[in-house]
């Protein structure tokens, strides 16, 4: 069961508009391929929004739609309060950095970055005040004379961005910007980003596929699958309380645990799982269980303990199998088996002190009451 799409708020004529954009039902469709079904939602300005979803989840069509470069099937789409169908793309109050940064190989750094004000024809002392400031701004000022062959990768991401932002947009859109980078760089361009846009207070749109980019560079993150919005929220929300099996597992890995209610006490329940019976604590207002209802737990991997001998005091204690142990420097994960059902537990190595598991140990495995996870889906 998935959930509702966020509707606009609605707001009276004499209002400002308090959303930078504002989309309602859109629809998108590709011969028999649905790619957007009836989307709503709304970005606040000044905010840094995340699309975030797997290839063919509808992401990048609906960033293509907010820029005027599909039109939808069906729905309404506002930007800053006006009615955006109506305005062609090149008149929108939006500019796109693309993953492929599409700088003009024959001008310098300087001349890409001030091509969108030369279009406009400003005055030349407006365009080189504007384009120092930026280019100041994103670090590539020493770059004003090279040419795009002579720069990196993440010298061209800077510029792509610069030539954007330099035009002042209300809502700049980014296209999977930096996917092409490697790790070193992609993480450190994810801070500068971040931290860009904190000093413009431009509204950002940001497509991508990357999870932990999403969670650390976001005020909000809409998990999209099958042209739909399964969940939209800040991040730690969409971390710690996923409503469904796919946000759940998209968004970071996590162990999944099926089963019916056995027993109900007020905000407790007591399902049969397949590692056993587990105890789970939660909200009575989150949702209504019947005994004999089968439901499905989450269960992130950093919460299950692991120890060689039982957990005094905890209730939800089973037995499981290292199968295998892989060392990632600042943690160790595990895979473990319970019964049949593979199990992952991360453990940060600054907590293990002297007690390592190998390949083949038998333990134990315990779960605090109120770390798992009610599904909404069973």
């Amino acid at each position: 069961m998935t959930t509702s799409n966020q509707r606009p708020e609605a707001r009276t004529a004499t209002e400002p508009p308090a959303w930078a954009i504002e989309i309602e039902g859109l629809e998108r469709s590709y011969g028999e391929v649905q790619a957007l079904r009836q989307v709503s939602l709304s970005i606040r300005k000044g905010e840094f929004f995340s699309l975030l979803g797997p290839s063919g989840c509808g992401k990048t069509t609906l960033l293509r739609l907010i820029a005027g470069l599909e039109l939808p099937d069906a729905g309404r789409l506002l930007i800053g309060g006006r009615d955006a169908l109506t305005i062609p793309a090149h008149q929108r109050p939006v500019n796109t950095v693309f993953q492929s940064y599409a700088l003009f190989p024959h001008l310098n750094i300087r001349d890409n970055v001030a091509f969108g004000l030369k279009m406009k024809k400003l005055p030349p002392t407006e365009i080189k005040q504007r384009v120092d400031r930026i280019m100041e701004l994103v670090a590539i000022q020493d770059l004003a004379e090279r040419r795009p062959a002579q720069i990196s990768g993440g010298q061209k991401q800077r510029v792509a961005l610069a030539r954007a932002v330099v035009n002042e947009p209300e809502v700049l859109l980014l296209d999977e910007p930096l996917g092409a980078l490697d790790l070193k760089l992609r993480k450190q361009l994810q801070v500068e980003l971040h931290q860009l846009q904190r000093r413009l207070g431009i509204t950002f749109v940001h497509v991508t596929h990357d999870q932990d980019e999403a969670l650390m560079m976001s005020d909000r993150i809409a998990v999209m699958k099958d042209g739909r919005i399964e969940q939209l929220d800040v991040g730690q929300r969409l971390y710690e309380q996923p409503r469904t099996k796919f946000v759940a597992q998209f968004l970071g890995s996590c162990n999944l645990f099926a089963g019916p209610v056995i027993q109900l006490n007020g905000s407790s329940a007591i399902v049969e799982t397949e590692v056993g019976r587990l105890t789970l604590s939660f909200p009575a207002s989150v949702r209504r269980l019947t005994i004999g209802q089968k439901i499905t737990l989450a269960l992130r991997p950093e919460n299950l303990h692991l120890a060689y001998e039982a957990f005094p005091g905890c209730g939800n204690v089973f037995p499981a199998k290292v199968e295998a142990v892989i060392y990632g420097g600042a943690e160790t994960q595990y895979r473990l088996v319970a019964g049949q059902l593979p199990l992952q537990a991360t453990v940060l190595n600054s907590r293990m002190a002297n007690q390592t598991f190998k390949e083949g140990d038998e333990i134990r495995c315990a779960i605090a009451e109120e770390a798992l996870i009610l599904l909404e889906d069973e």
